[in-house]
């Protein structure tokens, strides 16, 4: 699924490099979030009968290797995956790995799901029975290697969007707590774009959030865009919440409440990340 990513031919060669599968590759192009998981929905449902597997990939995912999709598809037999085996990419924005790459069974029609959620694009996949591994210690795909400006607001803009509506509880605060301590390391205008996108989508931005702002031809896309390319974002960002000492946890207080349920929910977060950190270290894709 593309949308003017600059990996998408480094993608497609390593999608077309595949040893022991036999693939077909179709790009779904041009098409804002909610319609392109609509597309992709019904691809699967109309050719659910002449393949034995379909890999979901964003345009800004890159197979690592040659064997990545046949050691997806031996992981999912092995765990007896049902409909749907999520596993884990190694992400640029957050130096770590997060979920994102989707392996569907075909052979048999999908069961009901909602493929139009404008926030949680993927939500019909999730509804899909499966199983998600949430660390490996080899995950089979890159996330936004060389990441430009525009996707990186982009990515920004869903993860605080679903962050916000997710609610003090959701793990998207895991990974934007990872964008923050990578951009303190390194202060890129990549990863200035990207939290400026996240600081928008949880209203802290100089735009509303809504779910046009990640379609580039939206108003308010364009004028966060501009303001992304012309370096203004890292002004703002350094001028935010986030800039300062536990500064996701002063934007979690500000948005969601008081210190002692924001100190459980930052401590639930940090008990999710340790959990994951020490997984990756058990599950072998």
């Amino acid at each position: 699924m593309a949308s003017g990513e600059p990996q998408l031919a480094r993608g497609r060669q390593s999608v077309s490099g595949q040893a022991h599968v036999q693939a077909t590759q179709e790009v779904i192009e041009g098409l804002g979030m909610t319609a392109a998981g609509v597309a992709a929905r019904h691809l699967i449902d109309e050719s659910a009968l002449d393949y034995d597997w379909f890999l979901l990939l964003n345009a800004d995912m890159v197979l690592v290797g040659p064997d990545s999709l046949a050691t997806l598809i031996r992981c999912a037999e092995r765990l007896g995956a049902t409909q749907r085996l999520t596993t884990p990419v190694l992400d640029s924005f957050t130096r770590s790995q997060i979920n994102g790459l989707h392996l569907i069974r075909g052979r048999s029609p999908l069961a009901d799901a909602d493929a139009e959620d404008e926030v949680f694009h993927d939500s019909w996949v999730a509804a899909l029975t499966g199983i998600t591994i949430d660390g490996a210690r080899n995950p089979q795909a890159l996330h936004a290697p060389d990441a430009d400006v525009p996707q990186s607001l982009r990515f920004g803009l869903q993860r605080g969007m679903k962050a916000l509506a997710g609610g003090p509880r959701s793990g998207r605060w895991d990974t934007i707590d990872l964008v923050v301590a990578n951009w303190r390391h390194r202060r890129t205008p990549a990863l200035d774009a990207a939290l400026l996108g996240i600081l928008t989508g949880l209203g802290r931005g100089p735009v509303e959030p809504h779910a046009d702002l990640v379609n580039e031809s939206d108003p308010g896309a364009i004028r966060l865009l501009a303001m992304a390319e012309d370096g203004s974002a890292g002004p703002i960002v350094a001028a935010s919440e986030l800039s300062r000492p536990w500064g996701t946890w002063r934007l979690h207080r500000s948005l969601f409440g008081s210190p002692a349920a924001t100190a459980r929910s930052i401590a639930a977060m940090r008990k999710r990340q340790a959990a994951q950190a020490a997984m990756r270290l058990r599950e072998t894709i």
